[in-house]
């Protein structure tokens, strides 16, 4: 199959080119509340319709790129804990506070004030574990100091301050979260799972396009059987209007059919099973087409309007192919292909890796607490009810810088969550990585099984269409040597090798057919239907109907 064209999808937005489809994930899914309608190609439909319709289409590629997305936004998520966070509070405030005064203390005076306090500051997380803070503070402090007893002295008078704090403060774990093994374990292992996804989401991708290959070539044998039924009825229809002619011409047709009445009979019963025979075959023409609708993603309303298959089943040389295999040689070659390639295999190296990641986290963490906590800055002090005075404060009576250093240390004694922790991630890290050899072993058993039946089936595709070809020169044969004048009972025989004949086509196409889907099979189990080696899965065509090499 040359010629083919390029498809590249960004998600849902495809565009075409030669001989190759390119998948780029790059835009978030959005469902759809209603069924759209799908453009279905006029006339015939191609293998590289069916990969460009299902690639844009089916609702289960959209749901596997969710998961995508999911992973994504834990990746978003967890980078977001390094992000600086700025914060800032400003707080007006009236403060009514009695106080005593004179002596012996019973003269009730009030010290009210009206204080305004601006607080900002910026924390920053490093991967490191380290964490900075930077704070700034501004208080105006009003002090009204008066004597409720109006025959009193208003009290002593109290300026307007202006009260400024800077700030700056290092935390250093040294031993729990100290490093990017500990503090950028969860970035790390959220980075790996959004590989993960990806490769799962091609390798799902892969998955599909076999399964919507496997629909069209089914639905090509479903149309291929329905023209051996119904080229058999035609056949079985002349020979019995040949048998008819012969008894209506014969002079004693009530004789001949009292006395043939079981052999006639037979033969109505004959073809009246080759009717519905092509009648069986008709339906299942629908019901393959219905299948590959479902596959591909088109609505039931527009499945009637898919067309006939235009591609033909891989054909020629297959002798010479079946010669050329070294079974045991080959099937080393195709499993180290599949486990470079393997997509899935991949994925699943991504999501171990991430558990190793997790593993690392959990060990370091056996550790106690100990953080250094330093800390450095300086206060300032104005007074003044005007704006300038307020940020007077930052270079006002400045009398130096305020230091300071504190060890922190915390250790729940027992343990019990650090090592639980440890436990549950060397759980996770061992059933990933059984997982992982589980996937590589079935790689291998699936391999072999799938090319055990390609290899079946260029054996059998070569004696099947020697078999068509010797039951139609059988058939031809007797069509011109055999004289039903003399006896019409020789038109079974003709049935018989009719039967055979039919029986014959149809394993001839249902060879071609799983011949076809073992090879598509193939090219997926090794991991070469999709390459993703640039990030982007691309798809060579040619690789649905071409063994692996």
């Amino acid at each position: 199959m040359t010629g083919q064209p390029i498809f590249t999808q960004k998600l849902k937005q495809l565009s075409i080119a030669t001989s190759l489809v390119f998948l780029t994930y790059t835009a978030p899914v959005v469902a759809q509340d209603e069924a759209k309608t799908i453009t279905l190609p006029q006339g015939s439909i191609s293998l590289a319709d069916v990969v460009e319709i299902t690639i844009e289409n089916s609702p289960n590629i959209m749901l596997q790129a969710l998961t995508v997305e999911s992973a994504k936004a834990g990746e978003q998520i967890q980078g977001g804990f390094f992000d600086v966070n700025a914060n800032a509070v400003v707080t007006g405030q009236h403060q009514r506070k009695p106080t005593l005064t004179g002596i012996p203390f019973n003269i009730t005076t009030r010290a009210d004030q009206d204080v305004i306090a601006l607080n900002a500051g910026l924390t920053k997380l490093f991967r490191t574990g380290v964490s900075a803070n930077f704070a700034v503070s501004v208080n105006r402090i009003d002090v009204i100091s008066t004597n409720t007893d109006p025959t009193k002295d208003a009290g002593p008078y109290s300026p307007i301050l202006n009260q400024t704090g800077v700030k700056f403060t290092l935390n250093i774990p040294l031993l729990k979260g100290a490093g990017e093994v500990s503090a950028g374990a969860a970035e790390k292992a959220a980075i790996l799972q959004r590989q993960a996804a990806e490769m799962a989401y091609q390798h799902f991708i892969a998955n599909t396009l076999v399964t919507s290959v496997s629909a069209y070539w089914d639905y090509k044998a479903a149309l291929e059987n329905v023209k051996i039924q119904q080229e058999a009825e035609e056949r079985v229809t002349k020979w019995y209007g040949n048998v008819d002619n012969l008894l209506k011409n014969s002079g004693r047709e009530a004789n001949l059919r009292e006395r043939f009445a079981p052999e006639l009979s037979r033969l109505d019963a004959y073809l009246a099973d080759k009717k519905r025979r092509t009648i069986a075959a008709t339906e299942q023409v629908n019901s393959t087409r219905l299948a590959l609708a479902n596959t591909i993603g088109v609505p039931m309303d527009q499945a009637a309007n898919i067309g006939l298959p235009s591609d033909e089943f891989p054909t020629g040389g297959w002798d010479q192919i079946l010669s050329s295999i070294d079974r045991q040689a080959m099937s080393q070659k195709l499993l180290g292909t599949a486990l470079n390639n393997r997509l899935d295999l991949r994925a699943a190296e991504y999501s171990l890796e991430a558990q190793k990641v997790s593993q690392e986290k959990a060990r370091k963490d056996l550790n106690p607490t100990l953080n250094l906590s330093v800390s450095a800055g300086y206060n300032g002090l104005s007074t003044g009810n005007d704006t300038s005075a307020y940020f007077d404060s930052f270079n006002t009576r400045v009398r130096g810088a305020d230091t300071s250093a504190s060890l922190i240390f915390n250790y729940a004694i027992g343990n019990n969550i650090a090592e639980g922790q440890l436990a549950l991630a060397n759980a996770n890290y061992q059933k990933t990585l059984l997982q992982t050899n589980e996937l590589k072993r079935g790689i291998g058993l699936q391999l072999n099984g799938t090319l055990g039946k390609v290899v079946q089936r260029l054996s059998e595709v070569s004696s099947a269409q020697t078999a068509v070809n010797s039951y139609i020169q059988t058939l031809n044969t007797l069509a011109s040597t055999t004289d039903i004048g003399q006896d019409p009972l020789t038109a079974f025989k003709w049935t018989d090798n009719e039967d055979k004949l039919n029986t014959a086509l149809g394993e001839l196409v249902t060879t071609l057919t799983d011949l076809a889907k073992q090879i598509a099979q193939l090219h997926f189990q090794t991991g070469t239907l999709i390459d993703a080696d640039g990030g982007a899965g691309e798809i060579n065509l040619n690789n649905i109907t071409t063994l692996p090499q």
